[in-house]
């Protein structure tokens, strides 16, 4: 951020940043709180899932689902699932350094004045509007670096403009060129927004996503991205409860599934975690539970004293833990106690356990 200079109101709101503005207002900055809902890992695929309240006072719900997806050769993109409940307008913005920009097939109308945070003087200039009825998708060029930003939520409107480009206040930053800044945008009242964005950089002509659509079975909040690809369709998985639920070809009941398929549709991985089934054709995977829960007797540095033993037979090595609003992966668990990795622990009240099972090729 850029100290004192005037320009600091821009580069420190939420609109220049690539997350959800309510109401075109700044997030709040006291009395708010956020928490780690979900933070696993398995050979192809990394989480995370947080929320925050009182970020808007008018939400109910401001909660993010990302997973990183890895792909031959490096490659690897990134879904993107932003929930959020209450106010009257709502922009999913996204931003990206590039030279050029390329709307795709989008139907681009000009759109006057500018759209900003109250009366700042900064904001996204040189607006134009498309109003996609189905899946879309635009690309930044950044020297030999493309991104793509894949969407098929529905939304009332896509804009498209200039935002600010300067990082700093010195050098070649004081005055550098705006970059391009898209922001999907749903207005009504009460709103109950659900923003999935894939998000995949690449280098050379061919992205490696030939296309992007959602699943969603009921209006409880899940949601199925499914990213088509030329040699495989991944379906990416987002639940808020346990309840079972169909999307498509999958069944899961749990918070989050990851299914990938050939391109002779047979399945290629899966991966469940807290939740205690996921299936697609013959192959399944099931849990007995979807997490445990322990009271913490105490904590030393990484390795915390559970207040009740574990079942003998679980296998935590690999795992991941949550308490306090944060997480750890586990290191190594014995009946009574559980060490994790790297990071010291904090004073924690109880932990909960994630279960998870993947099946597939190893990284």
């Amino acid at each position: 951020y850029i100290w004192d200079d005037p320009r600091n109101a821009w580069t420190k709101g939420t609109m220049s940043h690539n997350i959800v503005t309510v109401d075109r207002e700044n997030q709040l900055t006291k009395d708010r709180h956020s928490s780690l809902e979900l933070f696993a890992g398995a050979p192809e695929i990394e989480l995370v899932q947080a929320s925050a309240t009182g970020a808007y006072e008018q939400c109910s719900q401001y909660r993010r689902t990302v997973a990183l997806v890895h792909l031959r050769g490096g490659n690897s993109y990134a879904a993107d699932i932003f929930r959020v409940t209450g106010g009257a307008e709502h922009h999913c913005g996204l931003n990206s350094n590039g030279s050029a920009f390329d709307a795709g097939d989008l139907a681009l109308a000009p759109e006057d004045g500018m759209l900003t945070i109250g009366s700042y003087k900064w904001g996204v200039a040189n607006l134009k509007v498309a109003r996609p009825d189905g899946p879309w998708h635009v690309t930044w060029t950044n020297d030999d670096v493309k991104l793509d930003a894949w969407s098929a939520s529905p939304i009332d409107r896509l804009l498209i403009g200039d935002a600010p480009g300067w990082r700093t206040y010195t050098g070649d930053q004081l005055n550098a060129p705006p970059i391009t800044q898209i922001l999907a945008e749903r207005t009504g009242e009460d709103l109950d927004s659900l923003f999935a964005t894939v998000i995949a950089p690449y280098r050379g002509d061919a992205s490696p996503i030939r296309s992007v659509r959602e699943v969603r079975p009921d209006d409880s909040g899940a949601v199925a991205v499914v990213v088509e690809m030329p040699d495989r369709t991944d379906w990416i998985i987002s639940a808020l409860d346990d309840e079972p639920r169909t999307y498509g070809p999958v069944e899961m009941a749990g918070r989050f599934g990851f299914v990938s398929l050939g391109d002779d549709g047979t399945a290629r991985a899966l991966y469940l975690h807290e939740g205690t089934s996921l299936s697609v054709g013959d192959e399944a995977l099931e849990l007995a539970e979807a997490r445990i829960t322990r009271a913490v007797a105490s904590v030393n540095d990484r390795t915390m004293t559970l207040a009740e033993p574990l079942p003998e037979d679980l296998n935590l090595e690999g795992a991941y833990v949550r308490g306090g609003g944060t997480g750890w992966e586990v290191e190594s668990a014995e009946e009574g106690t559980i060490t994790v990795r790297e990071y010291p622990l904090i004073a924690l009240d109880e932990v909960t356990i994630s279960m998870s099972a993947w099946r597939g090729p190893a990284r």
